[in-house]
């Protein structure tokens, strides 16, 4: 679910032309740190580190829940989905709503409460007189009504942005249009706002673009890719196969114990991920709810297999996907769409979903035709969640509520 602006903005992506509206999201749950802020100018504050990096020349759009249990005490709201989108041009504005609707309709997964959009309209084309263009805004407002009234939502607020988020201008407020629209005026500090500290001690960072996390995922390293492939002919020529085991064994120490492996032994890893079945075995560990250990296709011993794997903890994911992204640029790039897949399943399954959209687009860049990776960018397309055990925790918060973390 990636597209960004072409020309003068930032870096155009190579998968800008697979489909106009496709959004980066992410779904927010029980993994998520509760933050409280209050209303849609700290939401603002918040976005960065909702989405993962700093958007420009874009529409966030924040879709958020709250109780409306009879008798109940009023509870804050609760962040479903953060989502960002280019900004689209008046011509492809009227296609939001059915590109859209369905997505958001799925985050809140029939669940009853008030559900509440607020949307974030950032660097839009401006006139002479340094407003938004009229024309666009206008539409732009209109179709986010047509998009929240498909989504059995209610539009709360719309404010465009500029000034990398310095300044706000305010078009819907509480529900209501704003009449008249003001000058521009400036946004909250996020350093003001207390939601935005907690989110950086819990290790929620922010990149300066999405350029900067494309830059992350496509980073490669030729002299350990080079060293890689020598170490991956010696074994092909007269090596043993690999044993699964220690292949799978020496991935999650280096994923999620920070072991740094020898060129041989990225080729032992990159060899054992060949087998299907192994990469399956490991994201049985990794993603349970998704891959259960008894449907696996394979030897008899794959259920022990998994149950010997390391689990992968979800309050250390941060850290466990930086090492496994940094595995990737080591691997020749020919041979790296099992390890990209398996960086895209577990970002999707771990709330990062700007990196599970790129890291799956280059997955199909590497290797078309590989399966795994079709089948999560479907789910991307569509705004699939990953199973959760249990979803009983609240997530997110806006507007005087809790933040929670991702799993887009």
């Amino acid at each position: 679910m990636t597209t960004h602006e072409p020309g003068g903005r930032s870096a155009p992506l190579p998968d800008r032309d697979r489909e106009d509206f496709r959004p980066e999201d992410r779904h927010h749950d029980d993994l998520s740190p509760q933050v409280r802020v209050s209303g849609a100018r700290q939401l603002l504050a918040l976005l960065p580190r909702l989405l993962g990096y700093h958007p420009d020349h874009s529409v966030v759009l924040v879709l958020t829940e709250t109780s409306t249990t009879p008798g109940a005490p009023s509870s804050p709201a609760r962040v479903v989905m953060s989502c960002r989108l280019d900004v689209p041009t008046v011509q492809e504005l009227p296609a939001l709503s059915a590109q859209l609707a369905p997505v958001l309709r799925r985050a809140v997964d029939g669940t009853p409460g008030i559900r509440l959009l607020h949307a974030f309209g950032h660097d839009l084309d401006e006139g002479p007189d340094g407003r938004p263009r009229p024309d666009l805004v206008a539409a732009l407002h209109l179709a986010l009504l047509r998009l929240a009234d498909e989504a059995g939502a209610h539009l709360h607020d719309l404010l465009l942005v500029r000034d990398e988020g310095r300044s706000l201008l305010p078009v819907v407020a509480d529900g209501e249009p704003v009449h008249p629209v003001p000058g521009w005026t400036g946004s909250p500090d996020p350093r003001d706002v207390p939601a935005t500290a907690d989110l950086v001690l819990r290790g929620r960072g922010a990149l300066r673009s999405r350029t900067e996390l494309v830059s992350l995922v496509r980073r490669r390293d030729p002299e350990a890719g080079r060293a890689t492939a020598v170490a991956l002919a010696v074994q092909d020529v007269g090596g043993p196969p690999p044993d699964v085991d220690e292949g799978l064994t020496l991935l999650t120490a280096c994923v999620l114990q920070g072991h740094r492996p020898t060129p041989a032994e990225r080729a032992r890893i990159t060899r054992v991920l060949r087998r299907r079945w192994a990469r399956d075995a490991l994201l049985a560990r990794w993603l349970p709810e998704l891959f259960p250990s008894h449907d696996l296709e394979g030897p008899g011993q794959v259920g022990d297999l998994v149950r010997r794997l390391p689990a992968w903890r979800p309050e250390e994911a941060a850290p466990a996907l930086d090492r496994l992204l940094a595995l990737v640029p080591q691997v020749p790039l020919e041979e790296c769409a099992p390890l990209l897949t398996v960086s895209a399943m577990m970002a999707w399954g771990s709330g990062e979903g700007s990196i599970a959209n790129e890291t799956c687009a280059f997955a199909l860049e590497v290797d078309p035709g590989y399966v795994m990776a079709q089948l999560l960018d479907r789910a991307l397309q569509h705004g699939l969640r990953p199973p959760r055990a249990d979803r009983s925790a609240g997530a997110a918060s806006p507007g005087a509520s809790p933040d929670r973390r991702p799993a887009a």
